[in-house]
């Protein structure tokens, strides 16, 4: 029997908010409610490989040593690289989402009408 009131969940942590052209960085995640090696997938709203490395793609989680069977916590991170181009521009935002399904239709940490599957970065 499995248990289905236990609504995985994924909650990001970053100090980068911000970063230049041609640069990478990393968005950790820590998980509630996944098992070891099960996957779900992100995407970078509104964005283009002119600008990016890639635009989607997909994590694994990792169970952490203070897992436990009515918890599980784990975690995982994605690591965006942006494409340095000869085009002067000003600042630009992009949301990170993530998804439960490779076709990115059924967000993920979404409570009723309420999404906490997204963040925020600019590139400058």
């Amino acid at each position: 029997m499995v248990d289905t009131s236990l609504v995985p969940v994924a909650e990001f942590s970053t100090t980068t908010t911000s970063i230049d052209e041609g640069a990478s960085f990393t968005f950790n995640l820590d998980t509630e409610h996944f098992f070891t090696g099960d996957t779900f997938f992100w995407k970078i709203l509104s964005a283009t490989t002119d600008d990016f490395a890639a635009v989607t793609g997909e994590v694994t989680v990792t169970e952490t040593s203070d897992s436990s069977p009515s918890l599980r916590k784990g975690t995982t991170s994605i690591t965006i690289t942006t494409v340095a181009d000869s085009t002067t521009e000003g600042p630009e935002s992009y949301t990170l989402a993530l998804y439960k399904d490779s076709g990115h239709t059924t967000n993920l940490n979404t409570v009723g009408n309420v999404t906490h599957a997204t963040t925020s970065f600019t590139i400058n």
